[in-house]
């Protein structure tokens, strides 16, 4: 089964990639995605998701950001359409219930969703997702998020701050999300603490390696 699972994955990742990531900005390009699908192997350790089919859940993180690059805002939603008419051959194969969980995972994958998550599918894609919050590996994904060759360094700081405070700081809306709110509780705090001692300057030093 493990032996089998890692063909899938190797497959399915080359699939999107060639089709899609390679085409990605590079927040939201391959490395990203491989970073949700090593989170949501972890995540799947846990005795509440004993019951997920690791394929689905894999086949979920490769699909949920490959329509990033059309349309960033609605990209959940080309992607759930996507998974509902079956358009690749990884989709044809599934069973009514099995697209029912990847489609809705997809669509539900964003922090900033209010509603919770449907399954216990959605559930892993969106802690996976979100990820731990620690400091430097955030900053640096939003720095990807917002950087432009036309903006200042201090123009993009002051974006990722931004950014990092009104998803992140001690009223972000992840924590809106009470799933990712108890999953991540240890290490919460700690990150509030390191982002309230922070400026643009600080943002510039951590995300361009500046001492």
């Amino acid at each position: 089964m493990e032996h089998s699972l890692a063909l899938y994955v190797y497959k399915i990742r080359k699939y999107y990639n060639d089709k899609y990531y390679k085409n990605n900005d590079p927040a939201h390009g391959l490395p990203h995605i491989d970073e949700v699908y090593a989170n949501a192997v972890q995540i799947l350790k846990e005795s509440r998701y004993k019951e997920c089919d690791p394929s689905l859940v894999a086949l979920s993180v490769y699909l949920h950001d490959i329509f990033t690059n059309i349309d960033r805002l609605n990209h959940h939603t080309l992607v759930k359409e996507y998974v509902r008419n079956r358009e690749d051959e990884f989709l044809k194969v599934l069973s009514d219930r099995d697209i029912r969980y990847v489609e809705y995972a997809v669509l539900e994958h964003r922090s900033s969703i209010v509603t919770p998550p449907s399954s216990l599918y959605s559930e892993v894609l969106r802690l996976a997702d979100t990820g731990a919050p620690i400091l430097e590996r955030l900053l640096r994904r939003m720095w990807a998020y917002h950087y432009n060759d036309d903006m200042s360094d201090m123009d993009v700081a002051k974006l990722v701050l931004h950014h990092a405070y009104s998803k992140f700081g001690s009223c972000g809306y992840a924590y809106d999300d009470s799933i990712y709110k108890e999953y991540y509780r240890d290490d919460i705090d700690k990150f509030i603490l390191q982002l309230d001692g922070l400026d643009e300057v600080g943002v510039i030093g951590i995300c361009k390696g500046v001492v």
